[in-house]
């Protein structure tokens, strides 16, 4: 037996841990119930009358594997009995059985079938729900805000969920089984459509085709057998659509428009809403007059989507300062009762008379003295000017006046869409197919022609974004004796994400809004945020690099009622992130540093954040270089099994897998390790990692050490973020 087992693997070159290929399985008998041996049957796709022949065993039994989804016409026959037909429809990865019962007679007479195959499968004890094409074809997708996605689809499944309960797919929500949220498992033919990272809904639906080129999806959750890996509580099968003997196409366009809309609930007047979502698909033999003639053996199918949209501003209410704030002036800094909350000077912080804490001394009628302004305040505000004022006609001494006191109505989001997708599937007999899919996606996020939603100039935080992939996929099947069969499947995605600030444009340098010390204080506008207020700018950016490699092959031997497989898997994962997010800097004004020490209560303690920021008084604050993190996971995987099945009502699923993934790779030389037991290069005192006070008065990030008490900066010292605990 261990013999056996070992020279099956060793047949087996390259079998995907997720193969979107079905099997037929059954067995030939008798009226009586004695087995048929030597019967021939043969699995025909009843849309491409493509054949896929074997032989029954000395048992009777018979298995057709690495079977394409889709609708099938089963033909068993044998001298001496009569022709047995009986049709069958097979899912991506399903399995399905189908016994014959041959009749004495000609084989010239047929007996045609028309019982269902049982609904219950019984061959192994896998938890699925597949869903046929008719329900991928026929089933509504809500198009809202992004083209329509399979995985939607999933959403219709018992094994799917959404942890937020939207009853949409998303990347912080969605999950199957029961396993933890994007841990799931996702194949387009055969071959992971996944990043390296994580399982990603929103970039999964850039790796797969158009719905209209997905033909059948499965959505397993447990009982998995040794052929398959990798299942972090639950993992989707995609099969792309091919073409038929029929031409047989599509055009169609899902539209929505604010026109038809009215006002959502708080908008202060409608926005503008306006999406379309339309594409194409067309199937069929290739065909060249007098030149080829594909029928019954060489198939393509094309499909393109496109999907444009602008959302405009939805009334989006923001906090920003007043205009007298902006001189120093918080006499209107009040709380919701419209009491007035003292802004405290830090300058004046001391222990009090019981020594049990400190004090502070509140500012003069509650005013800043211009004098006391940090330069690099100054310097933002000159760019700042006038376009982050309240717009909302509140009164002076009211909540309102400084708080929700901007709302943005301008602005509109646009999220293009493209996608197109080629297959072309070809038979060079009964023992030899292949098939080919290529899949081109991207999707953007950009502003429309008056910019994006938020606040209004340099102090929108918003990202152009773009997400780009190619997809390719070839699988391989040859049939090496009527009891082998051998398949394979290889393919790779090519995953590119960028992401940069609208205020990433250069310059600032120029214009004196330079944070000293930062790595580079022209790759954006400096990110300040405040504690009362929006944030004001943006990341500068940041984006990745998800490259899947895959090969993979299995072998399939049917000997009595043992049904044999084992195969391999390589994968290569390359994840290279790169990010530059606070190159230009990042400065958080926080209250706590103008309240009563301690107290952050802001009807307590007082304070305000953007004081705090005026001051120079940076609560926290950080810088980065131009971060590079290349990596590379490679794995392996074998598996052998057995389904035996020892009786009618009992089948035995044996197998043993084992799989590893190698330690990464690194790439282009950019990791580092950090040891705080270490010195830092050229120092030989090891730093207090903890950092008792930060501050920007000068446009110089300052850290204060509490080892040895002397200022340095964060570039100087080697580090990129500071923080801090004390008041």
């Amino acid at each position: 037996m261990l013999r056996r087992m070992l020279w099956i693997a060793a047949l087996a070159i390259p079998v995907f841990a997720q193969s979107d290929r079905a099997v037929i399985s059954g067995a030939v008998r008798d009226p009586s119930g004695a087995s048929v041996p030597e019967a021939l049957v043969t699995a025909t796709n009843i849309a491409t009358n493509v054949e896929y022949p074997t032989i029954s065993a000395e048992t009777g039994d018979f298995v057709i594997p690495a079977l394409p989804a889709g609708a099938y016409r089963i033909r068993v026959s044998c001298a001496g009995f009569k022709t047995t037909v009986r049709d069958v429809q097979i899912a991506a990865g399903g399995d399905v059985r189908v016994d014959a019962v041959l009749e004495i007679g000609a084989t010239a007479e047929s007996v045609q079938v028309t019982a269902a195959v049982d609904q219950l499968q019984t061959t192994n004890a896998r938890i699925t729900s597949q869903v046929a094409n008719k329900m991928v074809d026929e089933l509504p997708l809500v198009v809202s805000g992004a083209m329509r996605n399979a995985i939607d689809l999933a959403m219709i499944t018992p094994e799917a969920k959404n942890a937020a309960g939207t009853g949409v797919s998303d990347d912080n929500s969605f999950a199957l089984g029961g396993g933890q949220v994007a841990a799931f498992g996702i194949t387009l033919d055969g071959v992971s459509a996944n990043i390296a990272r994580y399982s990603s809904v929103s970039l999964v639906a850039v790796n797969t085709p158009s719905l209209d080129a997905i033909t059948e999806f499965t959505v397993e959750t447990n009982g998995f057998k040794a052929e398959f890996g990798r299942a972090a509580g639950g993992s989707m099968t995609f099969t792309s659509k091919s073409g038929t003997n029929a031409l047989h196409g599509t055009a169609y366009e899902f539209i929505r428009n604010d026109a038809f809309d009215a006002r959502r609930f708080f908008e202060a007047e409608k926005g503008s809403y306006k999406q379309h979502d339309f594409g194409w698909s067309v199937g069929g033999p290739v065909f060249l007059p007098k030149l080829y003639d594909g029928r019954n053996k060489t198939f393509f199918f094309a499909a393109g989507e496109w999907f444009r949209n602008r959302v405009g501003a939805s009334s989006q209410f923001f906090s920003v300062p007043a205009p007298e704030m902006y001189r120093g002036d918080f006499r209107n800094w009040v709380d919701d009762a419209g009491r007035v909350l003292a802004v405290y000077d830090p300058a004046t912080t001391r222990p009090n008379a019981a020594g049990t804490g400190f004090i502070r001394d509140p500012f003069p009628g509650n005013q800043i003295p211009a004098a006391r302004f940090s330069n690099f305040a100054k310097a933002v505000l000159s760019q700042v000017g006038e376009t982050g004022l309240p717009n909302t006609n509140a009164q002076p001494g009211t909540s309102a006046y400084v708080r929700n006191n901007y709302v943005n109505t301008s602005g509109t989001l646009i999220e293009p869409w493209n996608k197109f997708s080629i297959k072309t599937d070809h038979n060079f007999g009964v023992n030899d197919k292949v098939g080919f899919l290529f899949n081109r996606g991207k999707h953007n996020i950009e502003g429309g022609p008056q910019g994006f939603p938020g606040l209004p100039g340099i102090l929108n935080s918003s990202s152009f974004e773009t997400y780009f992939g190619d997809v390719y996929r070839l699988n391989y099947s040859k049939v090496i004796r009527p009891h082998i069969v051998n398949s394979m499947y290889g393919g790779w995605n090519t995953l590119q994400s960028d992401k940069y600030n609208l205020n990433a444009t250069g310059g600032w340098k120029e214009r004196g809004v330079c944070l000293i010390n930062a790595w580079d204080c022209d790759a954006n506008f400096v990110q300040v945020q405040f504690s009362d207020y929006a944030t004001w700018g943006g990341s500068a950016g940041d984006g990745a690099g998800n490259k899947v490699y895959s090969f993979a092959d299995d072998v399939t031997i049917l000997q009595g009622k043992h049904t044999w497989k084992a195969g391999y898997l390589y994968e290569r994962l390359d994840y290279n992130g790169f990010g530059r997010q606070t190159m230009s800097g990042l400065v958080r004004g926080d209250r706590r540093s103008t309240s009563i020490p301690g107290n952050n209560n802001l009807s307590q303690g007082g304070g305000n954040g953007f004081a705090s920021f005026l001051l120079g008084e940076a609560f926290s604050g950080g810088t980065e270089d131009d971060r590079f993190v290349g990596q590379q996971f490679r794995s392996h995987a074998f598996y052998v099994q057995d389904d035996w099945r020892v009786t009618q009502r009992l089948t035995l699923n044996l197998g043993l897998r084992y799989e590893f993934t190698n330690p990464p790779v690194e790439q282009k030389d950019k990791w580092a390790d950090f040891d705080p037991l270490l010195p830092i290069p050229a120092r030989t005192a090891i730093p207090e990692l903890c950092v008792s006070q930060a501050s920007v008065p000068d446009g110089r990030i300052h850290a204060q050490s509490r080892r040895d008490g002397t200022a340095a900066s964060v570039r100087g010292l080697g580090w990129h973020t500071v923080s801090t605990t004390g008041p």
